[in-house]
């Protein structure tokens, strides 16, 4: 049986393994409506780049609570949302 990378992200941030600071100031930085124009997210092959890239994106289009457990539209709807793009993956991502 074949998993696809895409099949298995976590849909939640406490889905995500490891990374326990960054995720919680990524976490209050959302709560708090104070993101940045920008992060730089690197690392190696397989660290959990894109997944927290994708988890940011699900909070930062939605529309309702911000929240693990919001339910609004936008939540529903992610990544197949019109407000979701995903630009300049590798075939093998």
């Amino acid at each position: 049986m074949t998993i696809s990378v895409r099949e298995s992200i976590p849909l939640q941030f406490s889905e995500i393994v490891g990374n326990v600071n960054l995720l919680e100031q990524l976490r209050k930085s959302i709560q708090r409506r104070t993101l940045t124009g920008s992060y730089l997210l690197f690392g190696p092959k397989g660290v959990g780049k894109y997944t927290v890239a994708k988890q940011m994106a699900r909070f930062i289009i939605c529309s309702g609570v911000k929240d693990e457990t919001c339910r609004c539209e936008s939540c529903v709807q992610f990544p197949e949302s019109p407000d979701y793009l995903e630009v300049g993956l590798p075939p093998d991502a």
